[in-house]
């Protein structure tokens, strides 16, 4: 992960969640994901897709650019504004956003770490029923999805169960839409 940051050289701190913890504690999808926070360390607008949508999966181009478009106005609009930007959400807002973990999500990221530290170990084999069970306790989880399946599968496992994956979406979106005004 760290020579993509480095070939990219941005200008810009960069977080690497190589332990997925950021990602669990804030209910992240998947990249790309931001969170706005401002200069008094608030979290002003919650875990959000940046600007993604569904047009990657439908292959729609134009749909994907103004989500895009949009979502890198409002971010300018904060820069320009501060808190007195339109899209900065009141914290009532970013808190109901923010709802937390349920039982079955905190079970199972508890076998997502367990899957984990037998990989560590070499059990590949005792480490799938972890991930497996992970994934059904949260199997809106593409975290815990496209992770575990890196960790344990072939290359074109891999491929084959995202496939398969976005097919039982069907008309539900990847990612979820970007509010940008409440």
């Amino acid at each position: 992960m760290r020579e993509w940051i480095d070939k990219a050289n941005p200008t810009y701190p960069c977080l690497i969640d190589k332990d997925h913890t950021i990602a669990e504690l804030y209910d992240m999808v998947n990249v790309p994901n931001a969170v706005w926070i401002n200069e008094e360390g608030q979290i002003v607008r919650s875990p959000e897709p940046a600007g993604w949508n569904d047009g990657w999966r439908t292959n729609n181009q134009e749909d994907l650019k103004q989500s895009k478009n949009a979502y890198f106005d409002a971010l300018r609009d904060w820069v320009q504004k501060g808190q007195t930007s339109q899209y900065v959400l009141p914290a009532e807002e970013v808190s109901r956003r923010m709802s937390g973990p349920t039982k079955e999500h905190v079970l199972a990221i508890a076998n997502f770490r367990m899957g984990l530290y037998l990989t560590e170990l070499g059990d590949e084999e005792k480490a799938k029923i972890y991930f497996n069970k992970a994934i059904k306790l949260h199997p809106d989880s593409w975290n815990i999805k496209r992770q575990s399946w890196w960790l344990v599968e072939s290359k074109e496992e891999q491929r084959n169960k995202f496939l398969e994956a976005l097919n039982e979406l069907q008309d539900r979106p990847y990612y979820p839409p970007v509010e940008l005004i409440k």
